[in-house]
This record gives structure tokens, sequence and C-alpha cells, in this order.
């Protein structure tokens, strides 16, 4: 025989072995990535940046998967959205901000909300329209809207109670001091110097918002009226005064408006 020759059962003896190797490696490989993917189960990672909240459990504990345990709670905190509801007669003009294929209406990015906090400071950072509730809520007669409001300097939390306030144009407004606005069964009027400076009572229908201390006037007054502002309870329909001209209101240097009280009641706030 030839020096250092096998015979051919050697050979497939060999090759057996080398299969069964081979196969013991792939099942070694199959059983390092089953180790691998249950290791990577322990580590939890959250798919959004943000505040972490104090654990849940502690080291130990027994978790489980299938029930879902609350490990901890995650809160982005910018942006933040502002969430309010408005009443269904306030958003009636709103409503095809929702129209398919626009979802955010015409001119919704423009960043025209601001919030106010508890202590009545205005936030310095401007929000815009989100998207708005897909109906109104029966019971309450109002719908959900959700603005959107950069926090880069994190002076927000979320949680936080605010008000959110849009400002609108009203082009040649009627002001006038709140509290000069009278209220009865006929419903808000206040008292306008006529002819010979005799007093009318004028009916007046205020807008659903004001200015401070200023009511916004939507029918019953123009440009050019004289409204008695001063000792009211005295005045009746047809009473001539000796009228003295006051300055008209000033406007406040922040002029953000508010939601004004119902038509027909004491209207608050200090005469001008």
């Amino acid at each position: 025989s030839i020096s250092g020759a096998i015979s051919k059962l050697e050979v497939a003896a060999a090759e057996a072995e080398m299969n069964v190797a081979a196969a013991d490696l792939e099942i070694k490989k199959a059983a390092l990535l089953d180790a691998e993917t249950e290791q990577s189960y322990t580590v939890i990672k959250t798919k959004i940046s943000g505040w972490v909240s104090r654990t849940k459990v502690d080291r130990g504990n027994l978790v489980s998967g299938t029930e879902g345990t609350l490990l901890a709670t995650v809160v982005r905190d910018d942006p933040l959205y502002a969430i309010f509801e408005v009443s269904e007669r306030e958003i009636l003009d709103r409503l095809p901000m929702r129209a398919p294929g626009e979802p955010d209406g015409e001119g919704a990015a423009e960043k025209r909300f601001r919030l106010v906090t508890t202590d009545g400071r205005l936030y310095p950072e401007a929000g815009s329209f989100h998207s708005m509730a897909n109906q109104i809520d029966p019971g309450t007669g109002t719908i959900q809207v959700i603005t959107l409001f950069d926090n880069p300097g994190r002076a927000l939390a979320a949680g936080l109670s605010v008000k959110v306030e849009r400002p609108i144009e009203k082009p040649d407004a009627v002001l006038i001091p709140r509290a000069v606005i009278q209220g009865d069964i006929g419903g808000s009027y206040v008292f306008v110097l006529g002819e010979g400076n005799a007093a009318t009572r004028r009916t007046v229908e205020i807008s659903e918002f004001t200015l401070g201390d200023l009511a916004i006037i939507s029918s019953g007054l123009g440009a050019g009226d004289r409204v008695v502002v001063n000792n009211l309870q005295r005045v009746r329909d047809g009473l001539v005064v000796n009228p003295k001209e006051i300055a008209s209101p000033t406007l406040p240097a922040d002029p953000r408006v508010d939601p004004a009280s119902p038509p027909g009641g004491p209207a608050p706030g200090a005469e001008k």
C-alpha cells in the first residue's frame, strides 16, 4: 500500500464527523441567537425622548410580558399639546378645517394661538392648530381641539392647566367699559345721549369676547355715540343730563381677548 493513504471507509467516517460538527455548530449558533434575543428583552427602550418617571418596579421584582407590567412613564414635553373644548356655536365656522385632504385646514400651520398660565403670564411661544375631534360630544355640546406649542426652554410641563387664546381681528370695533352695560329681561342695554342731551336706552349686542375691562359691542352702537358711564343708578329713559365729556378708554398694551360674560347679566369691571 502507498504510505499515508487511507481507505474510503475512513474518509466517509471523517466526512460524517465533519457534518455532525457543522450541524452542532449551527445548533449552537441558533442557541446563541435565542439567548441574545432573550437578553434583549431585558433592555426596555422607548420610542420617544423625554422625562422618565420614578420606576414602578425594583430590581428583582417579577414582571410579566403577558399582563403588561408598568415599569415607568416617559413624557415628551417638547413640543406640547394644548387640548381644550370649544362649544359647537363657536366652532361652526371652523368645521371645514376637518375637510378630507386638508386635515389642518387653510392657514392652520400659522402660529396664531397663545397660552396663558394660571398665574396670568403669557407664554412667549405661539402655537399652531394641530387637529380637531371627529364629532361633537352630544353630552356637552363641545368639540375637542388640539394645538401644538414648542417648549424649548422646558418652561411648561405636561398636565399644566392653561388658557388658550387666539387673537381675532375686529375692524372698527366699538369698545365701551363693561361696567356701563346693564341687563334685564329685555337684554343688554346702555344709555346714550341724544338731541338736547336726553338719555335714551339703547339695546346692544355684546360680542362673545372682551378686551380687559372693555366690552366689544357687535351691534347697537356706532362711532360718535355718547354713552353714559357714571351715575347710572340715577339715569332713566328721557332724562336730560348735563354731560361731562371724558377721554375714550385706553387699550391695554397687550390686548389679550378674553371670553365675555353672558349677555343680559351683570357686567363686572371698573367704571372708566
